[in-house]
């Protein structure tokens, strides 16, 4: 094929359906035209004027421009190309399930249609969200080229289960999938999520550090998290995986203090306050309870773990790796117990600790200058060294020992979280540690609870945080009418 040009390209108006994979997509253009897919990318590419490769940004008039190549609609050619348009960024870009790039989800009744969606790819769901069909996988080899590797899966599913294929276009059931109504239930849904994925970014407690465990299973707990909050409507309760499921706890605040709360978020920032006040109670030489509830935790953890018999060690370069149980201390390994021991202290302690020197230095001056900002503001008081040492030692312990102490209003709210968050992440800590000995693998045992946050409700505010679901019933329990996440 010498030219690019409609209509010397196999291809008529109709071919393309709404929410069609990018994958599909692909797979049919290049089968109709028997092009290879770098002919397809390079088609793509000549018509936009720029070089083109799945996953890159397009704008409207790129959109437009395929469109008229195409003679598509360009509604239908944005929810192709850029499906992720104006739908719910908590949702739609967790699509592919990291811990499984070599599988791609498919709904055989929509493949029967000649019909595959970038919705039936998202690992969140167990159902097809047009007809609410039990989604299957299949397995492929992604080698280095993923995007061929799955389209060539999708290209085997049309030819297992779609005697058309590779067809002029999709068949008229097809084309109206998307106007069934449990999809448009489901859409409904996924665009009324925006507003609470925002909030909940917003005002949870800042990531937690944790090198140790993969984020595989990020995108159905972080849906789940949400569901949590809004529940889906009743018909389409069922599409959704229960993998890593929590459920709410709220504890309500004082509105007065919300109030106050509020405005110091909106100047300085949840995250930057929380991680500030959190150093600032740990800085005292005096010691403090929450200093001595991290200690009674750190201590109940290690006294399960006397003797050190554990399966499982991590490495900072290699991750996870199994080694010999009678063979502790290995070199360069933290067992479970150290790792579950470091990943508190990081959190709740020492903000130093288990990091690298540099990294170290680099969070220990990000706090020195926090504290001249949040003293010329009057929420902390710096407190230099005892009288009576010589200046060299008073100006090495304000610089290098900051003993700074919180002297603005909200205390109470912010111990109230961060000890809500050590509850949380010990009670996690537990089970996590009663998986890894009983023969799972560290990456793959229950993975951590979300962070504790603050969230609206109505008039005021409340603590947020979360513990495993036990069935989809309690997603009933926080009523979405409740949260003023709009």
């Amino acid at each position: 094929m010498n030219s690019f040009g409609y209509p010397s390209v196999n291809w008529s108006r109709g071919c393309l359906a709404m929410h069609e994979s990018v994958e599909s997509f692909a797979a049919r253009f290049c089968e109709l035209n028997k092009v290879s897919m770098k002919q397809f990318f390079d088609y793509v590419s000549s018509t936009i004027g720029r070089q083109w490769r799945p996953g890159w940004e397009l704008s409207e008039a790129d959109r437009i421009g395929i469109s008229e190549a195409l003679h598509e609609p360009l509604a239908i050619v944005t929810s192709v190309m850029a499906p992720y348009e104006g739908n719910a960024d908590a949702l739609g870009k967790f699509c592919n399930d990291p811990r499984h790039p070599e599988r791609i989800q498919y709904c055989q009744t929509c493949a029967n249609a000649g019909y595959h969606s970038h919705f039936h790819s998202f690992s969140w769901l167990d159902r097809c969200p047009f007809d609410g069909a039990e989604l299957l996988a299949h397995s492929y080899h992604a080698g280095t080229d993923g995007f061929t590797n799955r389209s060539g899966a999708v290209t085997e599913i049309f030819r297992t289960h779609w005697p058309a294929w590779p067809g002029g276009a999709p068949g008229n059931a097809s084309r109206k999938r998307h106007l069934s109504p449990s999809f448009l239930s489901f859409q409904r849904w996924v665009l009324d999520t925006n507003t609470v994925a925002q909030n909940l970014a917003e005002t949870h407690l800042a990531p937690r550090r944790s090198i140790y465990w993969i984020e595989g299973q990020c995108c159905a707990r972080r849906v789940n998290q949400i569901r949590s909050l809004l529940s889906p409507p009743n018909d389409i309760i069922g599409y959704f995986s229960t993998v890593a499921a929590t459920s709410a706890n709220l504890s309500c605040l004082d509105t007065p203090a919300t109030l106050k709360a509020r405005q110091l978020f909106g100047k300085y920032g949840f995250h930057e306050l929380m991680w500030f006040y959190r150093i600032c109670r740990n800085s005292d030489p005096a010691g403090s309870a929450s200093r001595d509830a991290l200690d009674c935790d750190l201590a109940a953890l290690r006294a399960g773990h006397t003797s050190c018999h554990c399966r499982w060690g991590h490495s900072m370069t290699e991750g996870w790796r199994g080694v010999h149980p009678d063979e502790w201390p290995h070199w360069d390994l933290k067992c479970p117990y150290e790792v579950a021991c470091t990943f508190l202290e990081a959190n709740y302690g020492d903000f130093r600790c288990g990091q690298s020197p540099r990294a170290a230095d680099k969070e220990f001056f990000q706090y020195i200058e926090y504290v001249g900002k949040f003293e010329s503001a009057g929420l902390a008081k710096h407190h230099g060294a005892p009288e009576g040492l010589p200046e060299e030692i008073q100006r090495y312990v304000r610089t290098w020992q900051p003993w700074v102490e919180w002297t603005g209003p909200l205390a109470d709210i912010f111990d109230a979280v961060l000890n809500a968050g050590r509850v949380s992440d010990v009670s996690w800590l537990q089970s996590w540690l009663t998986a890894v000995d009983s023969g799972a693998a560290p990456a793959s045992s229950p993975f951590p609870y979300p962070p504790v946050g603050i969230v609206n409700l109505g008039g005021g505010s409340a603590i947020l945080s979360w513990q495993n679901k036990i069935s989809d019933s309690d997603h009933r329990k926080t009523d979405a009418s409740s949260l003023d996440l709009k």
